[in-house]
C-alpha cells in the first residue's frame, strides 16, 4: 500500500477549521475544483459525490468521531487510478487560535507507479486546506 500523509497548521481556532472539514456534505465550500456537492445518506455510511470537470469522485464517510475531531473516508469510484484508497483526516487543537490538521491516505495504484500519483494527491489535500485557512481567516475578519 502506499501512503500520503500531510500535516498542515493554521492560525485559526481547532473548532472553526473542524466546522468546515468535519462537514461531510460542505466539501464543495472549500475544495478546489468541487462544486455542486450531493450526499446521499447521513452519518457514517453516507456518500458524497463531486463533480469535477466533466467527472465525479464518490466518497463514502467510513467513521467519524466529533469529540476527536476525526473522521475516515474511502473513494467508491473515481476517475483515479486508485483502488482501496482510504483516508483518515483530523484537527487537532494546537492553542486558541492555533491548529493542525492530518491528512493520511493509503492507497493502491492501478496501472501506474504510486510515486507519480502521491503528489498530485498531496497538493490538492494542501490546496483544499489553504482553502479553509482563508475561508476562516475571512470569517474571523467579518467578525
Amino acid at each position: 500500500m502506499a501512503e500520503v500523509r500531510i500535516q498542515e497548521e493554521i492560525a485559526a481556532p481547532a473548532q472553526a477549521v473542524w466546522d468546515l472539514l468535519g462537514d461531510f456534505a460542505a466539501v464543495g465550500r472549500w475544495f478546489p475544483g468541487a462544486s455542486s456537492v450531493s450526499v446521499e445518506g447521513k452519518g457514517v455510511g453516507a456518500v458524497r459525490t463531486i463533480p469535477m470537470g466533466g467527472s465525479k469522485i464518490r466518497e463514502r464517510l467510513e467513521a467519524f468521531d466529533e469529540k476527536a475531531r476525526r473522521f475516515e473516508y474511502s473513494i467508491v469510484e473515481a476517475p483515479l487510478p486508485v483502488k482501496n484508497y482510504r483516508a483518515t483526516v483530523s484537527v487537532e487543537a494546537l492553542g486558541p487560535q492555533r491548529c493542525r490538521v492530518h491528512w493520511l491516505t493509503r492507497f493502491e495504484a492501478v496501472g501506474m507507479p504510486a510515486e507519480q500519483l502521491a503528489p498530485g494527491l498531496e497538493g490538492a489535500y494542501r490546496s483544499g486546506l489553504a482553502a479553509i485557512a482563508r475561508l476562516v481567516a475571512s470569517r474571523s475578519a467579518g467578525e
